[in-house]
């Protein structure tokens, strides 16, 4: 009678073992993992970029931290500042300007402005971009070539008024004296 009560005690002990790890098991899988952390979106910050080749003195260390910057960064950058960084590369960059991150550099740069090309002109983005950015119907430079061509009648601005010289030949620039 012992034995069956050990018996049944082993029995029991690795039926509750069996279904308390199928419990377990089955929790963990819906727990949900936390999620890694996420990668830090690209922000284009050419005083970042200036820092790395003024603060790092190891050529090697720069180059390498250049060559991530671009790779992190470039997607962010306007074509004011891919030219602004390569206007200063060698001032910055000085022994680490190297042809890969001229290459780099110089490809962002072509990337911007086949970006800026893909762009067709309408009358609202000629308008913000004659305006700086400003609402195009606020700005009186916006509402100009509409006017001029209600008074043209749609075709191409007038030609501008000539002076008048009343007769009297045009007025040359003053001699400089010989020296």
């Amino acid at each position: 009678m012992i034995q069956n009560i050990v018996s049944a005690r082993i029995v029991l002990a690795c039926l509750l073992t069996a279904a308390l790890g199928t419990a377990a098991a089955q929790t963990a899988k819906r727990v949900s993992k936390p999620a890694g952390p996420a990668e830090p979106r690209a922000v284009c910050l050419v005083a970042d970029f200036k820092a790395i080749g003024l603060n790092i003195h190891d050529p090697m260390e720069r180059s390498v931290k250049a060559a991530e910057w671009i790779q992190r960064n470039s997607s962010a950058c306007t074509l004011t500042q891919a030219i602004n960084i390569a206007s200063n590369r060698a001032a910055w960059l000085g022994t680490t300007d190297t042809a890969m991150l001229t290459a780099a550099i110089d490809g962002l740069i072509e990337s911007r402005q086949n970006a800026a090309a893909l762009v067709k002109p309408t009358p609202a983005n000629t308008a913000m971009v004659q305006t700086g950015g400003q609402d195009a119907a606020a700005s009186p430079q916006a509402t100009a070539p509409a006017a001029e061509a209600k008074t043209t009648g749609g075709t191409s601005p007038a030609p501008a008024a000539k002076p008048e010289t009343n007769g009297a030949p045009p007025a040359s620039a003053p001699a400089r004296p010989a020296v």
